[in-house]
């Protein structure tokens, strides 16, 4: 059963399982499948796959997959992944990030593949695999460039970079290795240009 709607240039979209090629506008399912983007509101129970970009909310119940850009608010219950960059807001249990997060990743744990500018969250961890300006914290914080900002955890590490590390455990991945560990506090300033533009 589905209930479509057209006013003016926008879609109105409420059915159980959902296949459509573009939202713009409202949509609303069990689960759902968006060939192309989402340019409104997505918001599906189970779940939902879209094929292209999120600009504006996509909310999965389980788990929700974007192939593209979010350029907005991603939420989700137990998985997200995200195959392009998030500008914006991208928050569930656990998510997987393949390009770059500019605002807040939030989550029980997560990895970001690229650049971090804002806040990387987990409450058991997350792994970033470029650089975090900004903040980064969970139990377990593992960054594996250079982070100009804050880090907060039980464990933490990162390769180089500017910042303060707060935590029982806190590793840097250059130096001497006698420089390598600190418990408790830990500060650096990088010697060299400084923060990556």
């Amino acid at each position: 059963m589905m209930s479509a709607i057209k006013i003016g240039s926008l879609d109105v979209v409420i059915d159980v399982y959902s296949k459509k090629d573009t939202i713009r506008g409202l949509g609303i399912c069990g689960y759902g499948l968006v060939k192309g983007d989402v340019k409104g509101v997505n918001v599906c129970g189970l779940g939902g796959v879209v094929g292209g970009d999120v600009k504006g909310v996509n909310v999965g119940g389980f788990g929700s997959e974007v192939k593209g850009d979010v350029k907005g608010v991603n939420v989700y219950g137990l998985a997200g992944v995200v195959g392009g960059d998030v500008k914006g807001v991208n928050a569930g249990l656990g998510s997987y990030v393949k390009g770059d997060v500019n605002g807040v990743n939030a989550g029980l744990g997560g990895v970001v593949e690229g650049d971090v500018n804002g806040v990387n969250a987990g409450g058991l961890g997350g792994v970033v695999g470029g650089d975090v300006n900004g903040i980064s914290a969970g139990a377990i914080n593992i960054i594996l460039n250079e982070l100009y900002g804050f880090q907060f955890g039980i464990v933490n590490y990162t390769k180089d970079g500017t910042f303060l590390q707060v935590g029982a455990l806190n590793f840097k991945g250059s130096g001497p290795w006698y420089k390598r560990f600190s418990p408790i506090v830990r500060t650096n300033k990088k010697n060299s240009v400084g923060k990556k533009e």
